[in-house]
């Protein structure tokens, strides 16, 4: 029993999409295998290795999520893409200017808190006033999602 050739072509898919995952993994957890990671992509056969980029792109684009990740991973994606540089850029400056704002107001939120608390008689050092997040999660999300549908319409070729 033989694979028809679109059986074929889903497995090797699926190889494809695997060697992407194992891309990722390298170029986000150790900065000094980067450039051996980058090297062996730029190794694999072309037809191999424009599926493994557009698969890794796509990945990358998929997992933009959380804040602390998010200048990692559009540093990962303009090595890969350095053509898409200037979106890139884009995003992370309005990421940044979300960062910084955010920032601001939580200091803000924790001073009228602490005053709060001073004033029903609790105070010292070891005070530290909870705040909640979901609104700084919320202006996060919609920044990275707003780019998130740009990067993915310009997948690498």
């Amino acid at each position: 029993m033989s694979l028809s050739a679109e059986e074929r072509e889903d497995i090797r898919r699926e190889e494809m999409l695997k060697k992407a995952k194992g891309y990722k993994l390298k170029l986000l957890d150790d900065i000094a295998i980067r450039d051996e990671a980058l090297a062996a992509l730029n190794q694999e056969p072309e037809s191999d290795r424009k599926l493994i980029r557009r698969n890794l792109w796509n990945l990358l684009v998929e997992d933009l999520r959380r804040k602390e990740e998010v200048l990692k991973y559009t540093e990962v994606m303009e090595l890969l893409a350095p053509h898409k540089a200037p979106i890139l850029k884009e995003f992370r400056a309005a990421f940044r200017s979300e960062m910084k704002d955010s920032l601001s107001d939580k200091k803000k939120i924790v001073h009228k808190e602490r005053k709060r608390l001073s004033a029903l008689g609790i105070s010292g050092s070891a005070v530290v006033p909870k705040i909640g997040t979901k609104a700084e999660e919320d202006d996060f999300v919609s920044v990275i999602e707003e780019f998130r549908e740009k990067l993915a319409d310009s997948a690498v070729a």
